[in-house]
């Protein structure tokens, strides 16, 4: 075969290749790159995808191997030099730390993101994180990498990091409507909510039906007890899709707060009718039956809930509180300890734990439990009055009146 014919081929073979991978057909991707292999060895551009492919179905060693013969051909191909790094992070051979810079070859942005794409599905956050970042130092302007990487570390707890992704994707993309609702999301999490309804309603003007961003700008509103303008959004939202169970959900708490008693259980039901086994529909008509002082009703109800999901934390809180109110201090104890296995880091349930067991007149424990409340958030008065009772059952009567000043102060 000419030799121009045998290049050709070499070409068909990695596009067709390719193709095969951007589909999740890895075997016959690596049939084709074998091909393009058998006719010509020493090509790095095929060892450097087929390291790729080894990255994309994990298997790390043999990516590693790959990506030392693409370097081996060519020194300075420096995404061979990521790979190789990124394959060794991937056998704990290195840390997930930023090493050297190693420089970039344009070009290369859009493999790197579909390599994240590959990994993420695998549950190889980390290292899918490591392709988009590289995605972006190759293409600024990629913004589907940078959304990317907002999802990530607002799922790892780095909310800066994340504002920062999904504004750099927005400047790129400023018609990215997952970006805003996902920037409008972050910006309610921490009490910014004209920032969040701002963010809510670009997304509107981008897609006035996107019942994710109208059912968004309701809960804000439903946050600031601005009641009326939350109802308007979810009637919006359930004209666009009569069947969105979470508005229903929402609206109920929204007919709680007005006290219209009969809208929110005709709501909650019909939220439930639709999606028998949704525990927060089922835990929402529950604490609407406990307000109405309904108690082995929101009992039962509340069991129903942790039935479907046993990680509800606060359905078993509140299964407990209502325990405890009927009598059953002992089942409330467990509850509250049920509840605490699921979500250790919230004050509110080491509260509850602590009245129980205060209750029970076990006092050293309640102390404990409140104590960590207290850790957890310092400014719950309602916490800090209920130590002062503990204490002074405790006999530590000096401790009890510091504690009964700081419920006071934390009030006003």
């Amino acid at each position: 075969m000419k030799p121009d014919k045998v290049q050709a081929q070499i070409t068909r073979y990695i596009k067709f290749g390719l193709q095969c991978f951007k589909k999740g057909q890895y075997e016959d991707a690596e049939r084709n790159f074998e091909s393009a292999l058998e006719l010509d060895i020493a090509n790095p551009v095929v060892w450097f995808n087929l390291g790729f492919l080894h990255m994309a179905t994990l298997q790390f060693q043999k990516a590693y191997d790959t990506y030392q013969k693409a370097i081996e051909m060519i020194p300075e191909f420096y995404e061979a030099k990521y790979g190789a790094r990124l394959a060794s992070i991937a056998m704990g051979k290195q840390n997930f730390t930023h090493d050297e810079p190693i420089a970039t070859i344009d070009g290369y942005g859009g493999s790197w993101f579909r390599l994240g794409v590959h990994l993420h599905s695998k549950k190889r956050p980390k290292l899918a994180a490591f392709c988009w970042n590289r995605s972006v130092e190759i293409d600024r302007t990629n913004s589907n990498a940078w959304f990317n990487l907002g999802i990530f570390y607002q799922a790892h707890g780095s909310d800066m990091k994340a504002e920062e992704a999904f504004q750099k994707c927005l400047r790129y993309n400023t018609t990215h409507i997952k970006s805003w609702i996902h920037l409008g999301k972050l910006f309610a999490s921490e009490g910014r909510f004209l920032e969040s309804k701002h963010a809510y309603e670009k997304a509107l003007d981008i897609d006035s039906r996107n019942v994710s961003a109208r059912y968004h700008l309701a809960m804000v509103y439903l946050s600031q007890d601005k009641l009326d303008r939350a109802e308007e959004e979810f009637l919006k939202c359930l004209d666009i899709a009569p069947f969105h169970v979470e508005t229903m959900i929402s609206m109920g708490l929204l007919y709680m707060k007005q006290g219209r008693i009969d809208d929110s259980t005709r709501i909650l039901r019909q939220a439930i009718a639709y999606e028998p086994e949704n525990a927060e529909a089922w835990s929402n008509l529950a604490a609407l039956y406990h307000s109405m002082g309904l108690l082995d009703d929101a009992v039962r109800l509340y069991q129903r809930a942790v039935k479907i999901d046993p990680n509800y934390a606060f359905a078993w809180s509140n299964l407990g509180i209502l325990f405890g109110q009927i009598g059953g201090l002992k089942q409330a104890e467990e509850a509250h300890r049920i509840s605490l296995m699921h979500s250790p880091d919230e004050p509110y349930l080491w509260h509850n734990l602590g009245v129980t067991l205060s209750q029970q007149e076990k006092h050293e424990e309640a102390e404990v439990a409140l104590e960590t409340a207290l850790e957890l958030d310092d400014s719950l008065p309602q916490t800090w009055y209920q130590m002062s009772i503990v204490l002074e059952h405790l006999g530590k009567h000096d401790e009890a009146i510091d504690a009964y000043r700081r419920g006071i102060e934390h009030s006003n």
